[in-house]
């Protein structure tokens, strides 16, 4: 069977570019705890992505477009008929 090489400089980028352990694993192909050794061995620290308990919505910017909308003065246009336009 050979061996598989892989590059120190690649596996540090991967873990600095934020690649989780499971996508670590499916990367290299290797078990977690090797991943989990050679974080140790490169002072590296693996994120965990967590999905986000609660979203923030900035509400602010619609209400303050609604209140400008509002404010703003209706004018009535008379519509331009074909007397008053221009002749070429």
């Amino acid at each position: 069977m050979a061996q598989i090489q892989i590059n120190k400089t690649d596996f540090i980028a991967d873990v600095e570019a934020g690649l989780t352990r499971a996508e670590l694993k499916a990367k290299y192909d290797l078990p977690v705890s090797v991943i989990n050794k050679w974080a140790k061995d490169f002072n590296l620290t693996i994120t965990i992505k967590k999905a986000p308990k609660y979203v923030l919505v900035d509400n602010t910017i619609e209400a303050t477009l609604e209140e400008t909308v509002e404010s703003l003065p209706v004018q009535a246009e008379e519509p331009e008929t074909f007397a008053t336009q221009s002749s070429f």
